[in-house]
């Protein structure tokens, strides 16, 4: 019995009625789109030629949002962009593509998961957070049959594979922009790339920049090679030297001339005042030991002081920044008063604290404490650095 036209017009209108509520679910490019906070994200896998994979893929998709990518040094991203630079950024978003399903539950019970890039993402739980290498899972998404997109603070940086040169090593990493510049600054890339064995302390793009304002500029301005030079040798030692034979000697003799002192304290591995954040690093020709502050050579009474400024900055920042101003201020003031007591202070470095500490005594606001004694540093640690230029 054929349907009447009545019944057939009545399944039509239906049918539109619930097409709307079947309608297909949004690939993970088009929800990443929906995103402001992963404009950065999609620019890349535009620049990557990755949308149409990642559209048609079924995968878990660990976004970094537009704040993580700030937090690369500067320049990173536009230079990632560049066309000639196409296969070093599909890598780096293939490190944040998963096989889809992982939820946050089932990523901690692995522990380690291969990426579709090839290489393992480590995957843990500390002080109440998912953590995925070094960067927070911020929002977890919901499973879906065409991918899930879960947040994250950080971008990922895929390891190296296979040991190449410590600048190639330290290329991969990601966070040793400013050690290569200043290595090809002053001429020392043929010698991190040579046949000898050597052991690299490694000072990360966040220990450049607690360094005091205008130093690194300063630093890698030709005229002043030389002095940059000696500092990077200071970082240098002759060897294949891990970080168990460097803390059984205590010291080691580095190419700059000066030993620097090797200690465990507090829990970490230490180079002089600087804390060890990754030890045995392989490279071609050596091993690289990474840390958190850059190592001034103390050949002067200006290079001394210099050092001081370096310390209270290191203890001083952080716990600004986990807001104890009235914290802060009393490192700062305590530092300036020491470096006043110092001999061999040039006199412009001296009246710069001297006035730091009289302007800090005259408020009771530790935040503008803060500022002020961290201006009077700062224009110190220019004095000082000038002076040891000439010496």
């Amino acid at each position: 019995m054929k349907p009447s036209l009545k019944a057939l017009a009545t399944l039509v209108i239906l049918t539109a009625t619930l097409l709307p509520l079947q309608a297909a679910e949004d690939s993970l490019a088009e929800k990443a789109v929906a995103n402001p906070e992963l404009s950065t994200l999609v620019a890349a896998l535009q620049a990557a030629n990755l949308v149409d994979a990642v559209a048609n893929g079924d995968f878990t998709v660990l976004a970094p949002t537009n704040s993580a990518f700030a937090k690369l040094p500067d320049g990173t991203v536009a230079n990632l962009l560049k066309p000639e630079n196409k296969t070093q950024l599909q890598k780096i978003l293939k490190y944040h593509l998963l096989p889809n399903g992982y939820t946050p539950a089932n990523m901690l019970a692995t522990k380690q998961i291969e990426t579709i890039e090839g290489r393992n993402i480590s995957v843990g739980f500390a002080d109440g957070r998912v953590r995925i290498n070094d960067s927070i899972l911020l929002k977890a998404g919901k499973n879906s049959k065409r991918g899930t997109i879960h947040i994250i603070d950080g971008v990922l940086l895929p390891p190296p594979v296979g040991p190449g040169n410590i600048v190639e090593t330290a290329k991969s990493a990601g966070n040793f922009q400013t050690l290569i510049a200043a290595a090809t600054a002053a001429g020392l890339v043929d010698a991190l790339t040579g046949d000898s064995p050597i052991t690299v302390f490694a000072p990360t793009d966040d220990a450049f920049a607690k360094l005091p304002k205008g130093t690194v500029a300063h630093l890698i301005k030709p005229e002043n090679k030389q002095q940059l030079a000696d500092i990077l040798k200071y970082h240098v030692v002759a060897g294949k030297i891990s970080a168990g034979d460097a803390l059984n000697a205590g010291s080691a003799a580095t190419l700059q001339g000066n030993k620097v002192k090797i200690t465990y304290a507090d829990g970490s591995m230490r180079i002089q005042d600087a804390r060890v954040l990754s030890v045995n690093i392989g490279a071609s020709n050596g091993l690289v030991h990474v840390i958190d502050s850059v190592l001034i050579p103390p050949k002067n009474s200006a290079q001394r002081a210099m050092s001081l400024i370096q310390q209270a900055l290191a203890k001083g920042v952080p716990v600004y920044n986990h807001g104890d101003t009235a914290g802060c201020a009393r490192i700062y003031l305590a530092a300036s008063k020491k470096l006043m007591n110092e001999s061999g202070i040039p006199e412009h470095a001296m009246q710069a604290l001297q006035h730091a500490v009289r302007t800090a005594g005259k408020t009771h606001c530790s935040n503008s404490q803060s500022w002020t004694l961290r201006e009077g540093l700062d224009q110190a640690y220019t004095a000082l650095f000038t002076q040891s230029l000439v010496q």
